[in-house]
């Protein structure tokens, strides 16, 4: 799964990269108007994150988007927030099968957060995309149920041999020369998005992630300094295991 990441990007660092001649120009909606730069080291849920949208002109936009939405589920009806959507059953399901022809979203971020679960004890791990570069999460827009906004939640699939030995779990990556596909495609079927599904969930980042132990004070949202990336030196592991 991924329920943390680190989003410690400038707007104009995002947009040099990745405004191009597919997706467009990137224009910054109303909710960027004021802001330089997203400085979240330990991004949590029901937090806002930038995100890439198309138009289906030419113009893409980058904008502030809730992370996680409120699902209602049952009789009688309970509400539960939802941050992730299996890619393997993300088009079977009524919640996210219309967001997969006509929502498609990417989230730029450094890195993010796993728990290894050891002993009976999770142990927090950062991990760290592409030498530190921007990399996109796969992401679907979708109404929140109990605001009636639009958030978003991060397609996933089964982890990769570099993170299996942490989480069976990882987020769905967008490769640069997808994204244009990915946030402004039409797809008129199941079967063109089941293909797309499949280009997403197989992709591999350029440079293996690398990883380490980080303070379990990240499981605490308000933790959101450079201290929540920071790897703990064995004398620090051996402090919080005691």
């Amino acid at each position: 799964m991924c329920g943390r990441f680190t989003q410690n990007i400038s707007i104009s660092e995002i947009i040099s990269k990745y405004q191009s001649p597919q997706i467009g120009k990137i224009v910054k909606d109303e909710s960027l108007v004021e802001i330089a730069a997203n400085e979240n080291f330990n991004l949590a849920p029901s937090e806002r994150a930038i995100v890439i949208k198309g138009a289906k002109t030419e113009v893409s936009y980058l904008g502030f988007e809730t992370f996680g939405a409120n699902f209602t589920f049952g009789t009688p009806a309970r509400t539960k927030l939802i941050i992730n959507a299996r890619s393997e059953t993300a088009n079977e399901k009524a919640s996210f099968s219309k967001a997969l022809r006509n929502r498609r979203i990417a989230i730029p971020i450094n890195g993010y957060f796993e728990w290894q679960t050891s002993n009976g004890k999770k142990i927090p791990f950062f991990i760290r995309l592409d030498s530190n570069d921007i990399s996109l999460l796969a992401g679907l827009e979708v109404p929140d149920r109990t605001t009636g906004l639009l958030s978003f939640v991060i397609l996933t699939r089964d982890a990769n041999e570099t993170i299996s030995g942490i989480h069976d779990r990882m987020p769905c990556f967008v490769p640069q020369d997808l994204l244009g596909e990915w946030i402004n495609g039409e797809i008129d079927s199941k079967g063109e998005s089941d293909k797309l599904l499949s280009e997403i969930s197989t992709y591999t980042l350029a440079s293996k992630p690398t990883f380490f132990e980080v303070s379990k004070a990240v499981a605490s949202p308000s933790f959101k300094g450079a201290k929540a990336i920071e790897p703990l030196t064995a004398e620090k592991i051996s402090a919080e295991v005691a």
